[in-house]
């Protein structure tokens, strides 16, 4: 009723101004400067989260090609054009902060394991020795194990991957 129609325009707003977004970037990512932080792959898996909410609440088409957008920069579509998902195309993290990974005498990393992504803030002493603020945020990535800010895995940023990719899984 009320209430509802009020969070229906109000994610309805949200998700027009992330397709915005990516519609001003080069990549149709909805990540801007200043929001490339520790675990940016999160922030931009978590618009995709609800990007689909949107979708299943108004059938804006644009909505679910937003949220898909999301999913392929994670996966290339990226000024990188690297996987952050181990295990999973072309130049994945083969070198992540993940201590089983590093530890268990296997070469490769645990498969589907999704790094934080680009951290601007260069909050790992690997990401300062590399980068300096003049770097483009997008860039400010490294596949090594010491840059915990930018290749760390962590179970909340695999959960908006689990849900996005889960999604397009079921509706494929």
């Amino acid at each position: 009723t009320a209430s509802r129609n009020a969070l229906r325009l109000s994610l309805s707003a949200y998700c027009a101004n992330q397709r915005s977004r990516r519609n001003n970037s080069g990549y149709h990512v909805v990540l801007q400067p200043g929001e490339y932080v520790w675990g940016s792959n999160a922030v931009a898996l978590n618009a995709a989260v609800l990007l689909l909410a949107g979708w299943e609440e108004t059938g804006d088409t644009s909505f679910v090609i937003t949220a898909a957008d999301q999913l392929h920069y994670i996966l290339g579509a990226n000024g990188l054009s690297r996987s952050y998902l181990t295990g999973v195309g072309e130049n994945p993290p083969l070198y992540p902060h993940h201590r089983p990974s590093a530890s268990d005498g296997v070469a490769a990393p645990v498969p589907g394991l999704l790094a934080g992504g680009p951290d601007q803030y260069l909050d790992d002493d690997a990401l300062r020795a590399r980068f300096t603020s003049a770097t483009p945020p997008a860039l400010c990535y490294l596949d090594t194990l010491p840059s915990y800010a930018s290749n760390e895995i962590a179970i909340n940023w695999n959960a908006p991957l689990v849900f996005v990719a889960g999604y397009f899984k079921q509706v494929s």
